[in-house]
């Protein structure tokens, strides 16, 4: 979820030498992300804390250098603070897999498209739109597919919703391009044939990562 939605931002904005700044900057927010819900919700806060600190360092002068370059990053800061709470608020719970903070997370990951758009040589925001929403369809549906094959193996209700889901999800695609009928009717198949069957996280995960590839060479037929 980190590289698609910056991949299809650097194609909405147009190439720039800007992006190799914010690339690693992307990453290290997540870091800092991943170590600081870690710390809250960790009784030995310790284990956390040294990569929390390198990582924040690092992040705080990378993106520094990408405000300095670009400021307009910084109007897009502030829709990550509402998901950001939610994450917080379940990780205090111990709770970070329910399907709300991961569907707030799929969220916060998409929002990587406008923000390599705004850095890019010549944003074409009506296409970053499109492609937006094209990360956020997919991602959604791979959170309910991932979640019928690991966590909720073997609940019926979770496999409906996934299948659903998918199958409503052919609709807004279709408006985007007809073409793109080809990669989503692929996943409804995958949500619909692959629960229940014998499958480890890692096949799953190779799973996912070829639905990744197909999604990124799909996605200029939404320009």
């Amino acid at each position: 979820m980190l590289a698609v939605p910056f991949v299809l931002g650097v194609a909405a904005g147009g190439p720039s030498w800007r992006h190799v700044l914010l690339l690693p900057a992307w990453v290290l927010a997540y870091l800092v992300s991943y170590f600081g819900l870690q710390w809250l919700r960790a009784r030995r806060r310790h284990r956390y804390q040294r990569p929390l600190q390198v990582y924040g360092v690092a992040l705080a002068v990378t993106g520094a250098a990408v405000v300095a370059l670009e400021p307009r990053v910084l109007l897009l800061v502030p829709t990550y603070l509402p998901g950001t709470l939610v994450n917080i608020w379940y990780a205090r719970r111990n709770d970070e897999r329910a399907l709300l903070n991961g569907l707030v997370s799929v969220g916060q990951a998409c929002l990587g498209v406008p923000l390599a758009t705004v850095v890019g040589a010549e944003p074409d925001w009506p296409l970053a739109g499109r492609l937006t929403l094209l990360a956020l369809l997919y991602f959604t549906g791979t959170l309910l597919f991932v979640k019928t094959m690991i966590r909720e193996r073997g609940s019926r209700s979770y496999r409906t919703a996934s299948v659903a889901y998918h199958a409503a999800a052919l609709v807004p695609v279709a408006v985007l391009s007809g073409w793109l009928l080809v990669p989503f009717g692929l996943y409804l198949a995958r949500a619909a044939a692959l629960p229940g069957r014998d499958l480890r996280p890692p096949q799953v995960g190779a799973v996912e990562i070829a639905g990744s590839l197909l999604l990124l060479a799909f996605a200029p037929v939404a320009a």
